[in-house]
């Protein structure tokens, strides 16, 4: 079983792509489809194919598929349209018996278990309890599942304007009451999102899900994870994730060492990556040269706008 990961992007390559590309080779039941207009490094793995494709292309793609008026500027807004990627990339997918949707800004661990173990005789799998999971989700590749998101109300709303609704996920910025154990169900914006639709026919058992939390997106200080052998685990504990998404850590005083080829080992602390296990002399050395450097870019980016 094979699933074929979907993911247009259009501008600069993250920071971190090297690290999310080695990753990606360790993967031998996923291929990653990259539709960009970005020129990429040579070292890529086997199982990444790139489709040379622009943000104009993804909109017209995307008119054609869903019969909607699509134009927008922002790369960002194509998130709105991973519920309907299953549609919209169906030509780049028919030999696949699963397909997905995600983010570069992540490392993978062994993604190969959660394939064996959730996608057979599931319709969705989410990484997220509380919703489905934007930077990680996969889905059969079936009329049933890739139609959904025509349940919602708003689908052509969200999908004809420019702006972002969270669609993917939950409609709103509704995380932090989730993860305090509200029911998605309960909580409402602008839109009925894909979670609302999906979480909604799961209740009802006309569809088959996972929702289960297998991702870490924020690492506590101290902690140290190491990714190895297509593994990302505590060294201490030996706790095991999915994968580790960047989305909190990035916007602070994370760093990795730039590289065009990451190392095969590599440990990861809230402060970034570092080539070697971090001992007494990154606790009181690189990791408070680290964040001194975070807060002056954070002020600068609030007080000059950079």
């Amino acid at each position: 079983m094979r699933v074929a990961l979907l993911i247009p992007y259009f501008g600069k390559l993250p920071a971190l792509f090297p690290y999310y590309a080695a990753s990606v080779s360790a993967i031998a039941r996923m291929d990653v489809h990259l539709f960009t207009d970005t020129a990429l490094p040579g070292h890529l793995p086997t199982n990444m194919y790139v489709h040379a494709f622009s943000l104009q292309d993804f909109c017209r793609l995307a008119a054609h598929k869903t019969g909607v008026a699509v134009e927008f500027s922002q790369p960002y807004k194509c998130c709105d349209f991973r519920p309907a990627y299953g549609r919209i990339f169906e030509d780049f997918i028919a030999e696949y018996p699963y397909w997905g949707y995600g983010d570069l800004d992540v490392i993978y661990g062994n993604i190969d278990a959660a394939i064996k173990e959730y996608c057979s005789g599931n319709d969705i799998v989410s990484f997220r309890e509380g919703w489905l999971s934007g930077s990680l989700c996969f889905l059969k590749n079936s009329t049933l599942v890739n139609s959904l998101y025509l349940q919602s109300r708003d689908w052509k709303t969200v999908f004809s304007s420019p702006r972002s609704f969270l669609f993917d996920e939950l409609g709103g910025r509704f995380y932090g009451e989730v993860m305090s154990g509200a029911d998605p169900l309960s909580l409402h914006g602008e839109v009925v999102s894909f979670t609302h639709i999906v979480k909604s026919l799961e209740k009802d058992r006309n569809l088959r899900c996972i929702f289960q939390d297998m991702v870490c997106e924020q690492i506590q200080w101290g902690r140290t994870l190491q990714y190895g052998s297509g593994k990302i685990q505590d060294i201490k504990s030996g706790e095991e994730f999915s994968y580790l998404h960047w989305v909190i850590m990035k916007r602070r005083f994370f760093h990795a060492p730039p590289v065009s080829v990451a190392p095969a080992t590599f440990f990861i602390r809230n402060t970034g990556i570092y080539a070697q296990r971090p001992g007494v002399y990154e606790a009181l050395l690189k990791e408070p040269c680290r964040i001194l450097s975070g807060i002056a870019a954070m002020t600068n980016r609030k007080i000059f706008g950079v």
